[in-house]
């Protein structure tokens, strides 16, 4: 399964190499999470988007998903 999903944006912990703690990055990450269940609600397949909010999923058989 491929798709397009909507995007998150988060701010990216990073590590100093000073103090060896967490802080903030300037850099916003995007991301989105995607999950496909099968007809009995059961979680089959879960892949976090690239960049661009792109995936792709795949299944043994090609049963019916939610």
């Amino acid at each position: 399964m491929r798709g397009n999903a909507k995007l998150h944006s988060a701010k990216a912990p990073v590590e100093s190499e000073r103090s060896g703690s967490l802080s903030e990055s300037k850099k916003v990450m995007k991301y989105g999470n995607v999950e496909a269940y099968d007809k009995d609600n059961n979680l089959v397949g879960s892949v976090l988007t690239d960049e661009f909010g792109n995936y792709e999923l795949s299944f043994e058989d090609s049963g019916t998903y939610n």
